[in-house]
Protein backbone atom coordinates (compact mmCIF):
# COMPACT_ATOMS: atom_id res chain seq x y z
CA UNK A 1 0.00 0.00 0.00
CA UNK A 2 1.12 3.55 -0.63
CA UNK A 3 0.14 6.86 0.98
CA UNK A 4 -1.09 8.25 -2.37
CA UNK A 5 -0.43 11.91 -1.52
CA UNK A 6 1.57 12.77 -4.63
CA UNK A 7 -0.68 15.67 -5.65
CA UNK A 8 -0.59 19.04 -3.92
CA UNK A 9 -4.38 19.29 -3.70
CA UNK A 10 -4.40 16.58 -1.00
CA UNK A 11 -1.95 18.34 1.34
CA UNK A 12 -4.61 20.20 3.36
CA UNK A 13 -6.96 17.22 3.68
CA UNK A 14 -7.09 15.08 6.80
CA UNK A 15 -7.29 11.33 6.49
CA UNK A 16 -5.57 8.32 5.07
CA UNK A 17 -5.49 8.00 1.28
CA UNK A 18 -4.12 4.57 0.47
CA UNK A 19 -3.85 2.75 -2.80
CA UNK A 20 -2.72 -0.83 -3.30
CA UNK A 21 0.20 -1.29 -5.66
CA UNK A 22 -0.17 -4.42 -7.76
CA UNK A 23 3.06 -6.39 -8.11
CA UNK A 24 3.50 -9.65 -9.97
CA UNK A 25 6.49 -11.92 -9.41
CA UNK A 26 7.47 -15.33 -10.73
CA UNK A 27 10.31 -16.81 -8.69
CA UNK A 28 13.08 -18.59 -10.53
CA UNK A 29 15.02 -21.27 -8.65
CA UNK A 30 18.26 -20.35 -10.43
CA UNK A 31 18.20 -16.70 -9.29
CA UNK A 32 20.43 -15.62 -6.41
CA UNK A 33 18.96 -13.78 -3.45
CA UNK A 34 20.85 -10.60 -4.39
CA UNK A 35 19.52 -10.72 -7.96
CA UNK A 36 15.99 -11.43 -6.70
CA UNK A 37 16.10 -8.45 -4.31
CA UNK A 38 17.35 -6.21 -7.13
CA UNK A 39 14.46 -7.39 -9.31
CA UNK A 40 11.91 -6.78 -6.54
CA UNK A 41 13.35 -3.31 -5.87
CA UNK A 42 13.04 -2.36 -9.56
CA UNK A 43 9.43 -3.57 -9.68
CA UNK A 44 8.49 -1.67 -6.52
CA UNK A 45 10.08 1.56 -7.79
CA UNK A 46 8.24 1.16 -11.10
CA UNK A 47 4.96 0.59 -9.25
CA UNK A 48 5.51 3.71 -7.12
CA UNK A 49 6.02 5.74 -10.29
CA UNK A 50 2.48 4.72 -11.33
CA UNK A 51 0.80 4.78 -7.91
CA UNK A 52 -1.90 7.21 -9.03
CA UNK A 53 -3.70 4.49 -10.99
CA UNK A 54 -6.43 2.97 -8.78
CA UNK A 55 -6.12 -0.76 -8.01
CA UNK A 56 -9.57 -1.48 -9.49
CA UNK A 57 -8.46 -0.06 -12.84
CA UNK A 58 -5.32 -2.21 -12.79
CA UNK A 59 -7.42 -5.33 -12.16
CA UNK A 60 -9.76 -4.36 -15.00
CA UNK A 61 -6.87 -3.73 -17.41
CA UNK A 62 -5.06 -6.98 -16.59
CA UNK A 63 -8.32 -8.97 -16.47
CA UNK A 64 -6.93 -11.92 -14.51
CA UNK A 65 -9.00 -15.09 -14.22
CA UNK A 66 -11.25 -14.53 -11.20
CA UNK A 67 -12.55 -16.98 -8.67
CA UNK A 68 -14.56 -16.30 -5.52
CA UNK A 69 -12.24 -18.68 -3.65
CA UNK A 70 -9.75 -15.88 -2.94
CA UNK A 71 -9.13 -12.14 -3.19
CA UNK A 72 -7.91 -10.74 -6.54
CA UNK A 73 -5.00 -9.25 -4.60
CA UNK A 74 -3.47 -12.64 -3.86
CA UNK A 75 -3.66 -15.17 -6.66
CA UNK A 76 -1.45 -17.84 -8.13
CA UNK A 77 -1.23 -17.90 -11.91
Amino acid sequence: ATANRGSGEFNDLIGLFTNTLALRFQPDQDTTVAAWLTHVRERVLHAHAHQGLPFDEVVSAVAPPRTPAHSPRFQNF
